[in-house]
């Protein structure tokens, strides 16, 4: 078991390396630590940023693809918080200096209308539950260097959360069957990502369904009005500088995002 006085350590060394956009080498190159341990140092990096007066918007939700699972040889996804300084509106322009290694991903996010909790609840819970349906980009990053992380070190870090965007076009669960939705990336008005939203555990509500479910193991829930990023319908794209991206998603609208150095 390692020491609440090395987690703190560890927490700090995320904290700062955010702060000054310096990246540190893999905590797990320093101890050997378990899940829960590294959540432990997620829960107080999250504490220093509530300190300092930001505020929790919603959750994402990371490694949902089979083939994510198996590089990082886990079973499960993971997440991490959202921030409310983190959000940008759709068609914003962000700079390259505002993060260490950017990259973008695509995905389905929920707006939840009740709360979600507890060990038995399932995708049906999950429709019910939310809202509207919304299109997201995902700006992953790490603040470990050049993304050499394990499983611990990106929880630790917060699932390598960085930034989002949610989109302009609302749908009701009801209206829109988020299983098939698709997307495509373009970068300057070429294509450089498809994906859909069945590589995200089979169905984004079946990855936010776990999520609820393991949330609930640290007797947290989800509640009204929260944002769930359900994770990537495709691998994630480095972000460049002096870079227009549009991602049109079926039955959800179009993203923009402008990038400069």
């Amino acid at each position: 078991m390692v020491e609440e006085t090395v987690l703190q350590l560890l927490a700090k060394r995320l904290i700062d390396a955010d702060d000054g956009r310096q990246p540190i080498a893999p905590l797990s190159d320093e101890i050997k630590m378990s899940m829960h341990e590294a959540y432990a140092i997620q829960r107080l990096v999250s504490k220093e940023r509530m300190g300092r007066g930001d505020e929790v918007v919603g959750h994402k939700i990371g490694l949902t693809s089979k083939a994510m699972q198996s590089m990082f040889n886990v079973m499960e996804p993971d997440f991490g918080p959202l921030w409310r300084s983190w959000q940008k509106p759709n068609g914003s322009t962000v700079s390259l200096i505002d993060f260490i290694a950017p990259r973008l991903e695509v995905e389905v996010a929920l707006v939840l209308k009740y709360p979600l909790s507890g060990a038995s609840v399932t995708a049906m819970d999950v429709a019910l539950a939310t809202e509207y349906l919304v299109g997201a980009y995902e700006i992953v990053d790490s603040r470990i260097t050049d993304w050499k992380i394990t499983i611990f070190d990106t929880v630790a870090d917060g699932a390598s959360g960085g930034c989002f965007v949610l989109g302009d076009l609302k749908r009701s669960p009801l209206d829109l069957e988020a299983g098939k939705i698709s997307m495509s990336l373009k970068k300057n008005g070429e294509i450089v990502s498809t994906g859909a939203a069945r590589a995200v555990q089979g169905h984004p509500f079946e990855s936010v369904a776990w999520l609820a479910r393991a949330l609930g193991r640290f007797g947290e829930e989800m509640i009204p009005g929260e944002v769930v990023l359900s994770g990537a319908m495709a691998a994630a794209v480095p972000l460049e500088g002096g870079c227009s991206y549009e991602a049109d998603l079926l039955g959800l609208g179009t993203l923009k995002l402008e990038v400069v150095a």
